[in-house]
């Protein structure tokens, strides 16, 4: 039987800090949350290492790397309202769930949705929930957001995602650019004004079903 704990923590030490993570409550989590939970059967040995891992047809747990550069990119705090889109079997949904006061996954998949409900109940997480929906139209009826992080990487910035964020709000999403290249931004909303920035430079499989959504222009 891996020693799970240990390998958490090996991956905290070798692929978290080294990214310069400096968020104290986003490492905490990162240190307790049981991720081969969230994954199934073989998969488990490998969870914890440098990799994407697939959780379906089109759908992975995207490298702990890259998404706790992403999380705290969006300095995520108790008081925010966070939305997790494609949101797989729920890992990014705890983690935020331990850092913000409430959060909505999506996801169109309705195994996954299963799954990530079923994981919800059994880590006796109670400011989370799961829903199925189409991830290109966000999730319109827990709106605003301060918080939105796209699990996958997108040809474009969504335009019916971007505007559910909040006054102050951000979201962070890695945009496929073509030939090889791949840019995590983070986008901010100050009232009807937005701005983006390049958080770092990292490829993630790309999360389908936006390919007919409205484009957001800066």
């Amino acid at each position: 039987m891996p020693d799970f704990t240990a390998m958490r923590q090996n991956m905290v030490d070798g692929q978290v800090l080294p990214n310069q993570i400096k968020h104290k409550a986003l490492i905490g989590a990162l240190a307790d949350t049981p991720r081969e939970v969230f994954v199934e059967g073989d998969q488990k040995g490998y969870v914890y290492s440098d990799r994407d891992i697939q959780l379906g047809a089109e759908r992975f747990l995207i490298s702990v790397r890259v998404f706790a550069g992403l999380v705290e990119g969006l300095s995520p705090s108790t008081e925010d309202v966070a939305l997790d889109v494609g949101c797989g079997t729920g890992y990014g949904t705890v983690i935020l769930s331990k850092l913000c006061g409430m959060v909505v996954g999506i996801e169109d998949d309705s195994g996954l949705v299963g799954r990530a409900s079923a994981l919800l109940t059994e880590l006796e997480v109670d400011n989370a929930v799961a829903v199925q929906g189409p991830l290109g139209g966000g999730f319109q009826k827990e709106a605003p957001y301060n918080v939105i992080l796209v699990e996958g990487a997108l040809p474009q910035v969504p335009q019916k995602i971007v505007e559910q964020l909040a006054n102050g709000g951000r979201m962070a999403v890695v945009l496929n650019k073509g030939r090889g290249l791949y840019e995590a931004i983070l986008i901010t909303r100050v009232r009807d004004s937005f701005g983006s920035r390049v958080l770092f430079n990292s490829a993630v499989p790309s999360l389908p079903g936006f390919s007919a959504t409205s484009v957001f222009a800066f």
